[in-house]
Parts: structure tokens; sequence; C-alpha cells
């Protein structure tokens, strides 16, 4: 059986996200015993293809379907076609009978980049002062080991991998 006929069937499936253990994840038994699952099954090195109902052990991806299933019970469903997978918010909305074209997002208002921030008129709000950069003194033990480190980067540019690899290992020591 072909993935864009039982699409045309059953309906545009959803992926589901296994976030919690599947006998805890009330939608996805609901949609078991409603027989509207289908695992897909990516084994890397072959053609993935689906089956009909829910399989704990199966690598794959997990689809409800919003039409039952049944009729395609037992079968090996191939020709998966991932394009046809878009979640629930990723679906195109109607477009706007308004709109110009397409692909031309609505306007949007610029705002008053001049404007004075409002100051806050309750006195519920604390205001904080922004934290002044504090200034980082080097400890003695940091530059030496920075200076090691950049002398033994010039050694490995004047190809002395030898002489940089023994410095290194002073320095960790």
């Amino acid at each position: 059986m072909r993935f864009a006929t039982v699409v045309e069937k059953a309906g545009q499936p959803d992926v589901h996200l296994m976030l919690v253990a599947p006998e805890k994840d009330d939608a996805l038994q609901k949609a078991i015993k409603a027989n509207r699952v289908m695992v897909v099954h990516q084994s890397g090195s072959d053609t993935d293809y689906g089956t009909v109902g829910f399989e704990r052990a199966a690598k794959g991806q997990i689809l409800v379907f919003p039409r039952s299933l049944e009729p395609f019970e037992g079968a090996r469903i191939v020709g998966v076609n991932y394009e046809l997978l878009e979640s629930a918010s990723a679906r195109k909305k109607p477009q706007d009978r308004k709109s110009k074209s397409p692909n031309v997002p609505p306007k949007r208002k610029a705002k008053d980049k001049t404007a004075a921030p409002v100051p806050p008129t309750s006195d519920k709000v604390v205001t904080f002062r922004k934290p002044e950069p504090e200034e980082e003194e080097e400890d003695e033990e940091v530059t030496d080991l920075k200076s090691g480190i950049h002398h033994a980067m010039e050694l490995l540019e004047a190809g002395k991998q030898v002489t940089a690899f023994n410095i290194l290992k002073r320095l960790v020591e």
C-alpha cells in the first residue's frame, strides 16, 4: 500500500512526540484505541516503511491520523513521503482575501523611536541600577600559563612539535 493513498483516505497525519511513557500519554492511548496510529520504521539502510498500530520497541516516527487506519491493518505502507508530514502548527492556513500577494507579509506600523521611555507609575515596581563592569585582575599564575602556551604555539608554527609538546606537558604538571 502506498503512503499517499493512506493519507488520502485517513487524512493528514501529525507526528507524535514521545515526551512521556506511552502508558501515561492519554492522547496516544486514545489514538491507539481508535486505530489511528502508524509507526514509520526508519532503519537507515533500508527504505522506510510504515505499519498500522503502535509498537513500543519500533525505532522511527509515530504518526497519528485523524481517521481510522483499520482498512490498512496488516499492510506494509511504502513510499513514505515526509513532505506530507506537516505538524498541525506548521500547516498552511487559508490565504486572507485582503492580501495582495501570498508572498508579501502584512505591513506593520513603525514604532516611534524618538519617544522617551515612560517611567513606571506603580509604587510596586522596583527599578534596578545597571551593574558596573568589574575589572578583572589576572593572577600571576594565569599570566605565566598564558605566556607558556603562546611560546608553545610559536614553536608549533616553527615546526618544533616535540619541544612545544614538552613545554605544554610541563605547564600541565
